[in-house]
């Protein structure tokens, strides 16, 4: 498999996780707090930072911080 070909499997599997972990979160916050605004926020940041380390590890292979 191509370098190319493989980033491409890797951000898309793992930008499907990112998905599913701002879903979770999201419900997960709502339950907690109950607003649905601050609840946005909070996966949101969540997903954000899931997607930076699943990016910068396994798609993309860097290791410098």
């Amino acid at each position: 498999m191509s370098k190319r070909l493989k980033e491409m499997v890797s951000y898309l599997f793992w930008g499907g996780l990112t998905t599913l972990v701002s879903w979770l979160t999201f419900s997960l916050f709502s339950w907690l707090t109950g607003r649905v605004i601050l609840s946005n926020l909070l996966s949101w940041l969540c997903a954000v930072a899931f997607a930076f380390v699943t990016n910068k590890q396994w798609v993309f292979g860097s290791t410098d911080w």
